[in-house]
């Protein structure tokens, strides 16, 4: 494994400058604009890159999610490679930049949100023991989505798709953990978090989209964003509600929502 994760290392400084001199990544030597900037497009087609996978099996990084299961004859749990998915990555200094390779496009990024959402969240395991796990990995499929600022219809309808369900594992959390004796890791302010930028992310590709396609629940999420906004007691949340298209703001649902408000 060690070498594998040697030779994988030397293919990735390579495919960087191919990528570089091909115009599909950004020159970290060179000074740009943001009208020049270039927009990464993701090639990765499984849940967690190649070379993820082994420098994480390498320097033991693999969580318990990932692993194989115990069994009569192999009591010790090892990585399953099938399993793994990709972490989420903090943009910080002396990060490189993300390959083209590393980034899945919004195709995988559903298949791997299903993979989380049936096998994980709706697996036997209770939710305070895959939850840590879930929450980590929606967060870097929500970054790859970001990164690749998708813009074709169909890859917007799998992006409001999948923000939607992403938002919908928040709510499910807060509302079973925050009391649950047995969540010892969960943080509530966290989770807060997480959901409110999940939400302002959704109300951008619903606005974004708006001539573009019809999404049928987004009364749904306008009402929890109303809900959301109450206890930070943002004076113009009715206000900018007003300038929602008719057919949201008539809803019941958002129409519930605004008079929790008063």
């Amino acid at each position: 494994m060690e070498k594998t994760f040697t030779t994988l290392g030397d293919q990735r400084t390579q495919e960087r400058k191919d990528a570089i001199r091909n115009g599909l990544l950004a020159d970290p030597e060179k000074p740009t604009t943001l009208a020049n900037a270039i927009t990464i497009v993701g090639t990765c087609q499984d849940m967690c890159a190649d070379y993820e996978r082994v420098q994480r099996i390498v320097q033991f990084m693999v969580d318990d999610c990932e692993k194989t299961q115990h069994t009569i004859k192999h009591d010790a749990r090892v990585p399953f490679e099938e399993r793994m998915v990709k972490r989420y990555r903090r943009p910080a200094a002396g990060y490189e930049e993300q390959l083209p390779s590393d980034i899945r496009p919004p195709v995988v990024l559903q298949k791997t949100l299903d993979y989380l959402m049936d096998a994980l969240v709706g697996g036997p395991e209770p939710l305070e023991k895959v939850h840590k796990f879930v929450w980590d990995r929606t967060r870097a499929i929500r970054n790859d989505f970001s990164i690749q600022q998708v813009t074709k219809v169909d890859e917007l309808r799998i992006a409001i798709s999948c923000f939607e369900r992403i938002a919908r594992f928040h709510i499910l959390s807060l509302h079973q953990l925050s009391a649950s004796s047995d969540a010892i890791d969960f943080d509530a302010y966290q989770e807060r978090e997480q959901l409110n930028n999940t939400l302002l992310s959704l109300i951008y590709y619903y606005d974004d989209s708006r001539h573009k396609l019809v999404s049928p629940n987004e009364p749904e999420f306008r009402a929890y964003c109303i809900i959301f906004e109450i206890q930070d007691q943002r004076p113009d949340l009715e206000d900018r509600a007003q300038n929602w298209p008719a057919s949201i703001l008539k809803d019941r649902r958002v129409q519930t929502a605004l008079k929790l408000d008063h």
